[in-house]
């Protein structure tokens, strides 16, 4: 390709994600030894996001990251949660970016899970850098005939449809934004078979 100045330059090489494909008993292990290997000390906040019911907060809970304080962002939603507000305007209008933004200033690490946890770090102040930002994206695979697949892609153009501003910013997030395209890991969840 040209660069603008004429000259012949070398297309950009997309980073290859790594990507970690387990049943739930082994997975804490094997994220844990990718942290070890590749947690830099400059990131003060991972983030893990995925569809609804991926396995977020499972692997949040059971993760174990020193004097990291967690936050499950669903825990933040208003009882009842009404359908017709988007999943971000509910969490913004609670204290979550608060008590984010309190511990990101006082401990070393903070730990975000969420459907669309990514949305968030756009509402911050100050906005973190992205060098110090380490992103997580779960999905939960299927096995069907001897095949391993995500049904993400067929599961999201089926709910392209979904109307309710709750559900569609969530979905909208995951079909547009394409999360697991921005992640430094991707954790592809095995069902145990007794699910």
């Amino acid at each position: 390709w040209r660069d603008g100045t004429g000259s012949l330059g070398r297309m950009a090489e997309k980073p290859v994600i790594p990507v970690i494909r387990a049943e739930d008993s082994r997975l804490k292990a094997l994220v844990s030894d990718w942290l070890n290997d590749n947690l830099k000390p400059s990131v003060n906040m991972i983030v893990i996001e995925g569809l609804p019911c991926s396995g977020k907060s499972t692997l949040q809970a059971n993760l174990s990251i020193d004097d990291a304080y967690k936050f499950e962002l669903d825990q933040y939603l208003p009882s009842p949660c009404s359908a017709e507000t988007k999943w971000i305007d509910h969490i913004l209008q609670s204290k979550a970016i608060r008590d984010i933004e309190n511990s990101c200033a006082a401990r070393s690490r903070t730990l975000i899970e969420g459907p669309a946890a990514g949305l968030l770090l756009q509402e911050l102040s100050p906005k973190p850098d992205r060098q110090n930002i380490l992103r997580i994206y779960i999905k939960e695979m299927s096995t069907s005939g001897g095949q391993i697949t995500w049904f993400g892609h067929e599961f999201l153009k089926d709910f392209a449809a979904e109307r309710r501003p709750f559900w569609k910013s969530i979905y909208d997030h995951h079909h547009v934004d394409k999360p697991w395209m921005q992640a430094d890991l991707v954790v592809e969840r095995i069902p145990e078979e007794n699910e």
